[in-house]
C-alpha cells in the first residue's frame, strides 16, 4: 500500500505569511489607482462643467448688447414720431431689461417665463408699428418646464429686424409655442419683402443659413444644453421666413 504524505501545516503557514505582504501591497496599489481614476474623472467634469458655463456666459454676453441695441431702435423711432406711446414703450423696456439683468443668468427658467417675456417684446413692438401690424402667438403649455433664458427671444427679435421693419407693406408674424411631458416645440413664421419684384433671396432680409448673431446664439445655446436632443431649423419660403426649434425631453418614469 502507497501512503500519500501532506505537507506539514507549518508550510502553508509559511506562504501565506509570504504572500500577505503582497497582497496587502497589491490591494492599496488598487485602492490607490481607482481614487486616482475618480479624481481624475471628477476634475474632467469640473472641467467640462466650466467650459460650458464659460461658452453660456460668452453666448449671454453678446446676446444682450445684441438685444438693447434693436430695442432701442423701436423706442427711437417712437420719440422721432413724437409718439405719445413712447414713455409706455420705455416702461416696457424696463421691465424687458430687468429680465435680463436679475433673470437671465439662472441656469434655467420656466417656459411660462419665457412666454411672458415674448409677450412684452411684442407689446413693444406693437407700440411701434401700430395696428397695422398683424402679430399672433399661439400657446399651448401642458407641462411645466425649464429652458435656457433668452432662447426664443432671438427668433421673434429676428422676425422683426430681418422681416417686418424692412416690408413696404403691414408685417405680419406668427408664433407657436406648445410643450408637453414629451417634447417643445417653437416656430416663428414672418413676411419678408421682395425687392425690386425679384423672388426673396436666402440672405434678402433674413439671416438663414449660418448668419445671423441671433441664430448662430440659438444654435449653441440649444447644442450645449440639448445635445443630440434638438431639432432647429431656419429656412425662407417665398415671400417667408421660418424658424423653428424642437427640443425633446427625457421620459419622466414615475418613481
Amino acid at each position: 500500500m502507497l501512503f500519500r504524505s501532506e505537507p506539514p501545516a507549518h508550510a502553508y503557514d509559511a506562504v501565506l505569511l509570504s504572500a500577505g505582504p503582497i497582497i496587502v501591497t497589491l490591494a492599496a496599489v488598487a485602492v490607490k489607482l481607482v481614487r486616482r481614476a475618480q479624481e481624475s474623472e471628477r476634475a474632467a467634469l469640473r472641467l467640462r462643467q466650466e467650459k460650458l458655463q464659460a461658452e453660456l456666459s460668452m453666448l449671454r454676453a453678446q446676446v444682450h448688447p445684441h438685444f438693447l441695441f434693436n430695442t432701442l431702435n423701436s423706442l427711437y423711432a417712437l420719440t422721432l414720431r413724437k409718439s405719445d406711446r413712447a414713455p409706455e414703450a420705455v416702461l416696457q423696456l424696463s421691465a424687458l431689461l430687468d429680465y435680463m439683468l436679475h433673470e437671465s443668468t439662472a441656469e434655467s427658467v420656466a417656459v411660462e417665463r419665457e412666454a411672458a417675456v415674448i409677450e412684452q417684446y411684442l407689446a413693444l413692438e406693437r407700440l411701434r408699428h401700430g395696428e397695422e401690424l398683424a402679430v399672433t402667438f399661439e400657446q399651448a403649455l401642458e407641462a411645466p418646464r425649464r429652458v435656457p433664458p433668452l432662447l426664443f427671444l432671438p427668433l421673434v427679435e429676428n422676425s422683426f429686424k430681418h422681416g417686418v421693419n424692412r416690408c413696404s407693406a403691414p408685417g405680419w408674424v406668427r408664433i407657436m409655442l406648445r410643450c408637453d411631458s414629451r417634447a417643445l416645440e417653437f416656430t416663428v413664421t414672418n413676411g419678408v419683402p421682395s425687392e425690386s419684384g425679384r423672388v426673396p433671396s436666402e440672405t434678402d432680409c433674413t439671416s438663414g443659413g449660418n448668419g445671423g448673431l441671433g441664430l448662430r446664439n440659438v444654435r449653441e445655446l440649444l447644442a450645449l444644453h440639448y445635445p443630440g436632443a434638438h431639432d432647429f431649423h431656419a429656412a425662407r419660403e417665398g415671400d417667408r421666413f421660418t424658424a423653428s426649434i424642437r427640443i425633446r425631453f427625457p421620459v419622466m418614469t414615475p418613481e
